[in-house]
């Protein structure tokens, strides 16, 4: 749990570095260098035992050698996993090394991201951290990477005009080829570029009960379906996710109404560029709504987290929305919600230790 703790508490010493000078370039790059180099070590050095899932990887790892390179018939895995798989081992690479080149693709994107459009890195960082994003990606290799991949997609999607738009398509394909859940990001080109209103509320509303109602034929679809065949069977349920996401989706539509500051969108921070889309809190809200349709339609099922993909805004959209508030009451709100985050890390996943993270380990054959 220590290791854990250490990193709430570079998160600290990061917000103290930065302090109010939160447009710093220089304090930025330093503090999301510093704090993800740590992290991708962390990740990377860590015992299999350490994450739920990372000992079958490494078994299933050994097996690929022994496969052909795009044949997923004898595992569970998606055919562009089995291939980095095949790679890995042609090129002599152990399971360790391939963890170091998995960990790269999933924490640069992640990296680019917070420096990129956070407005307080440190408040950006504390989400990651304590929401749920660390926890999945100390177990959930596969659709890490994927997540990773459609977070570059996002950024590529910002862009204007059809070169970047033929890389966003290319980035989610890659990626739906390593975790077939991937495959719900292609709808968010579209998605992003839709601000919320009364209608898009109606028609989510709708589509959600009737998602919800229908979600046992849908899953026996996909499921019988040579393309999506998977397994959906799952313990996932609703839970603190949706509140956390119907909560924000409020507040997000109520500043962009009672907006009085002359904000306009969510500006890349540190080089923004007229080829950049400005997003608006209301791009923001329609894409949490999504989140929330997903988990409505799909509880109790693995489709559940195709959410993640979306919720991973969180980390930009929180930080912008404190930033609207007036200093005072910021650093009260800030204060009250930093501590909620820590609380609910530490109960919902140290204490119980039910995500296989703790204790945090060393590998042993390092």
């Amino acid at each position: 749990m220590s290791a854990y703790i250490f990193l709430l508490i570079l998160i600290a010493f990061i917000s103290v570095y930065i302090g109010s000078d939160k447009n710093n370039t220089k304090k930025r790059k330093y503090s999301t260098v510093v704090f993800f180099s740590i992290l991708f070590l962390m990740f990377s050095l860590r015992d299999y035992s350490v994450g739920r899932d990372l000992q079958g990887y490494s078994d299933v790892y050994e097996m690929a050698a022994g496969n052909k390179w795009f044949d997923a018939s004898w595992v569970w895995m998606e055919p562009g996993y089995v291939f980095l798989m095949k790679l890995g081992n042609e090129l002599g690479m152990t399971f360790r090394q391939f963890l170091f080149f998995c960990n790269f693709i999933i924490l640069f994107p992640l990296a680019q991201y917070i420096y990129k459009y956070s407005k307080d890195v440190a408040l950006s960082l504390v989400i990651y951290v304590c929401f749920q994003f660390f926890v999945f990606h100390m177990s959930g290799l596969r659709q890490s990477m994927a997540m990773s991949l459609c977070l570059s997609a996002f950024l590529t999607a910002q862009k204007n005009g059809i070169k970047p738009f033929l890389e966003f398509l290319m980035l989610v394909a890659v990626a739906s080829l390593i975790h077939r859940s991937a495959m719900v990001f292609f709808a968010a080109y579209l998605i992003m570029r839709i601000p919320i209103n009364l209608w898009w509320g109606f028609l989510y509303t709708i589509i959600g009960i009737g998602a919800f109602m229908q979600s046992g034929s849908i899953l026996r679809n996909l499921q019988n379906n040579e393309i999506t065949n998977y397994e959906f069977n799952s313990s996932l349920t609703i839970g603190s996710s949706f509140v956390m996401l119907l909560v924000f989706l409020v507040i997000s539509i109520v500043v962009s109404k009672n907006d009085r500051n002359g904000y306009t969108g969510i500006r890349n921070t540190f080089k923004a560029k007229d080829e950049f889309i400005t997003l608006s809190i209301k791009n923001y809200a329609n894409i949490l709504a999504i989140s929330i349709l997903f988990l409505v339609a799909f509880s109790g099922s693995i489709l559940m987290r195709a959410a993640t993909y979306y919720e991973l805004v969180f980390l930009i959209l929180i930080p912008e929305l404190f930033s609207r508030l007036s200093t005072d009451n910021r650093k009260i709100i800030k204060v009250v919600f930093i501590a909620l985050m820590i609380a609910i890390f530490y109960f919902t996943v140290l204490l119980p230790s039910q995500f296989d993270i703790v204790p945090y380990k060393l590998g042993s054959d390092l």
